[in-house]
């Protein structure tokens, strides 16, 4: 319905924004370790740790399926704004 949404699409569509997409290259050099173990932190805990604590969206429940090979993504749903 166009208000669902992967934690792989998210991280996608801030790829795709060049201030986020720098941002996270930040994030990456800013963990410190190997490229692979650091995406697996980013994908697996920071992005869906700062979704979880947004009051814009909630979380769907996992997305078994979905390709991330650095995580299990997740479903997320857009809020009701009033």
């Amino acid at each position: 319905a166009g208000d669902e949404f992967t934690t792989t699409d998210f991280i996608h569509l801030m790829q795709s924004v060049p201030a986020a997409a720098e941002a996270y290259d930040q994030a990456l050099v800013a963990w410190g370790e190997q490229e692979r173990h650091s995406k697996m932190v980013i994908h697996g805990q920071v992005v869906p740790g700062a979704l979880r604590r947004s009051n814009k969206v909630e979380w769907q429940g996992f997305a078994h399926g979905e390709v991330d090979e650095y995580a299990v993504p997740a479903w997320w749903k857009l809020t009701s704004q009033d």
